[in-house]
């Protein structure tokens, strides 16, 4: 069986009540994967790349009293990144459809996998930087639920560890297992697929739920759905911006 979720990890750096940046239901975020971003977005997050980004990039949004989310892709082999070489072939499986340059890693028996340390040096280069963001998809190997659960968990273990809040992103269907290993969730295209309802426990604990769309979601429509999830559908390109 291939477990086909979608995941990724999205990571804060800052101070809160626990040791990392904790933030609440309804906090504002822009998605700005291209270089160089704009860094005037009346939001208070920022999801920028990773390994495109500079700490001086960091430096400037923080001085600019936002948050950084960086993200770093821990579920597919990207053959452009500069730790590229380091992946094993053993690891890399098929092509990630639609994107030629990419290909599933195996993310199975992470406590013993050499995918571990390369991940984690990832996670380190992303609190040197002052990021505050990564993100991983899932596997063209075939997995199971609770391969998937095991390695989501490793990760936020990991990110924690090193004092940064981590979000999960998308793999809806496991919301409810996962709600309480990660502070917030970033989602893709709920409102256009009907599945906003499986984000519902993040809001009500209280943790933000940062939502993307790809087609035009009007404004009545988010307000006739009346559904009880704070999120910022954010409409590409135009720069749609919706807070609930």
């Amino acid at each position: 069986m291939q477990f086909g979720n979608v995941v990724a990890i999205l990571v804060f750096a800052g101070a809160g009540a626990e040791a990392w940046y904790q933030p609440a239901a309804g906090t504002t975020w822009d998605w700005q994967l291209q270089v160089p971003i704009n860094p005037t977005a009346a939001v208070q997050v920022y999801d920028i790349d990773m390994f495109d980004n500079t700490a001086a990039v960091v430096a400037d949004l923080h001085s600019r009293g936002k948050k950084v989310i960086c993200y770093i892709d821990v579920g597919s082999w990207e053959n452009y990144r500069s730790d590229a070489s380091k992946f094993p072939a053993s690891l890399l499986g098929a092509k990630y459809s639609g994107f030629p340059n990419e290909r599933w890693l195996d993310i199975r028996s992470i406590t013993t996998s050499p995918l571990g340390p390369i991940l984690i040096a990832r996670f380190q280069q992303a609190k040197a930087k002052g990021c505050d963001g990564t993100a991983h998809e899932s596997s063209g190997f075939p997995l199971t639920y609770n391969d998937q659960i095991v390695f989501n968990r490793w990760v936020a273990d990991q990110v924690h560890a090193l004092e940064m809040a981590v979000g999960l992103k998308n793999d809806i269907n496991q919301v409810k297992d996962l709600v309480g290993n990660f502070d917030f969730h970033a989602s893709e295209q709920a409102f256009q697929y009907g599945e906003y309802s499986f984000l519902v426990p993040f809001i009500q604990a209280n943790k933000p739920v940062f939502e993307a769309e790809y087609r035009n979601i009007p404004y009545s429509r988010i307000n006739e759905d009346k559904v009880e999830v704070s999120m910022i559908a954010h409409q590409l390109p135009k720069g749609y911006r919706y807070t609930a």
